[in-house]
């Protein structure tokens, strides 16, 4: 299982899933929870990886020229 922080509008949740869509999923019903007037459509919701089994990966923005 890894570990994925959700975001929508500004919020924010933790959840663990095997891979991002089931991640986005569980995050979809947290939020729908949260905001129970709302319709939350997938592609209002990011997921980030945070954690791969049980170790913390990190992301860099990559800044060019």
């Amino acid at each position: 299982m890894n570990g994925y922080i959700a975001y929508y509008s500004n919020d924010r949740a933790e959840v663990r899933a095997k891979v991002s869509i089931e991640a986005r999923d569980k995050a979809i019903a947290i939020f729908q929870k949260r905001n129970p007037r709302r319709r939350i459509k997938p592609f209002e919701v990011s997921v980030l990886l945070a954690e791969k089994g049980n170790e913390q990966t990190t992301h860099a923005a990559h800044i060019g020229a």
